[in-house]
């Protein structure tokens, strides 16, 4: 009996120096795992599934806002001028833009992230689950190079105010600010800038950066060392919808390789601007994060076929859009069919042609009073040119009497 309890009186004394070992090891591989989804954006993806953004692409006006969450986007790309000085003038794209689209949608900035803010916010009455985050096209072509930097004090100040203001409730939206070359980086650097000074370090964590416009993708790393910028990183690449057929996939791969590497500058990767199914298809066996796309009703039927239902889903608010995702690399077993994706094309082509004289008729003709911005425009575009003729006119008559 003696021999028993001191045989049980030595289990215990290893079980009891065991025991916090064993709670050490388990907590120690806890942390580790909330290291890797949390640290420098590291995440594994659900199922092994990517997350997917399907960007509603120039969403120009609160009108056409709910049209494009409602056929399926869950991402809505807004463009934003300013004047030369670096003030923000509004909400709008203008001539010439994408093929087959109504281009002079406009809207005050304020009033366009209010409307935001409400519908982003599940308290209120117009919440709008599906929307994940807003990406800002900033049209910065305009302004001059010293104002770079107010630039983006600017568009600090609108967010902190009317989005994320702390006297209002906090919507669970995050910003991607997209600026089109590395020569704009003052830009970033004024935004970020203006948050710390506002002591809205925190709230920073929902802004993301983006440099849109193919530059060199070494440059755009460069850039971001420079301004100490670590995380929160889109690249995109692409062209107008107009020319998209005629520019290969070598750049948009390369973000991808730079991506998966996961010690690289890149979070996430997207396409644009993507119209036809067999681009969306091109794209998402590229292995992309998000696409921009003026038909997003065409890139949810593509990820409901069977190459793609296993390898991809829809993000959602529970997603972080500025995570890097870690998924097995994408291999499809289907075989590339070039003469169905031509007539495929051909007829999505025609759709989108239709699809422009019912957008005149609903944003234009059902709306006149939007159009004598439109006229007006057109006019200040047309009068130069008529000048130049009249000039040209002029030159050859008195040539001819001489």
């Amino acid at each position: 009996m003696k021999g028993v309890i001191f045989d049980m009186g030595f289990w215990m004394s290893d079980f009891k120096k065991v025991v916090p070992h064993w709670i050490n090891f388990r907590l120690r591989f806890y942390l580790l795992l909330l290291y890797l989804c949390f640290n420098n954006g590291a995440l594994v993806a659900a199922e092994g599934r990517r997350p997917v953004y399907i960007i509603a692409h120039m969403v120009n006006s609160v009108y056409e806002l709910d049209d494009f969450l409602a056929r399926g986007a869950n991402s809505i790309e807004i463009d934003l001028t300013f004047y030369s000085n670096g003030t923000v003038k509004n909400v709008y794209h203008g001539y010439p833009c994408d093929c087959y689209r109504v281009c002079d949608e406009r809207e005050n900035f304020a009033r366009y992230l209010n409307h935001i803010r409400d519908i982003a916010n599940p308290s209120h009455a117009n919440f709008r689950e599906s929307l994940t985050f807003l990406f800002l096209d900033l049209k910065l072509g305009d302004v001059a190079r010293k104002d770079k930097y107010k630039a983006g004090e600017e568009i600090a100040k609108y967010l902190i105010t009317h989005l994320w203001n702390k006297d209002l409730s906090d919507p669970d939206i995050e910003v991607l600010l997209s600026v089109p070359h590395t020569s704009d980086s003052e830009t970033i650097r004024g935004v970020r800038d203006t948050f710390t000074k506002s002591n809205r370090a925190t709230t920073m964590q929902k802004l993301g950066f983006d440099v849109s416009l193919n530059d060199d993708l070494n440059s755009i790393r460069k850039m971001y060392s420079r301004l100490g910028v670590t995380s929160n990183r889109w690249q995109g690449d692409g062209i107008t919808n107009c020319l998209r057929l005629f520019r290969d996939d070598s750049r948009l791969r390369h973000a991808v390789r730079i991506r998966d590497s996961g010690s690289g500058f890149i979070e996430k990767v997207y396409d644009w601007t993507l119209d036809t199914t067999s681009l969306i298809r091109r794209s998402l066996r590229a292995g992309v994060d998000g696409i921009i796309t003026n038909f997003p009703e065409r890139v949810v039927s593509v990820l409901q076929e069977p190459e793609f239902r296993d390898k991809y889903r829809l993000a959602t608010s529970d997603d972080n859009p500025f995570s890097r995702v870690h998924t097995p690399p994408f291999k499809s077993g289907v075989q590339l069919q070039s003469e169905n994706a031509y007539v495929s094309s051909v007829r999505e082509i025609t759709v989108a042609l239709m699809g422009y004289i019912w957008d005149f008729y609903k944003l234009r003709l059902k709306r006149p009073a939007t159009l004598f911005p439109l006229l007006q425009e057109l006019l200040s575009r047309t009068q130069p040119l008529l000048r130049r003729y009249s000039r040209v006119k002029e030159l050859l008559r008195s040539g001819i009497t001489r």
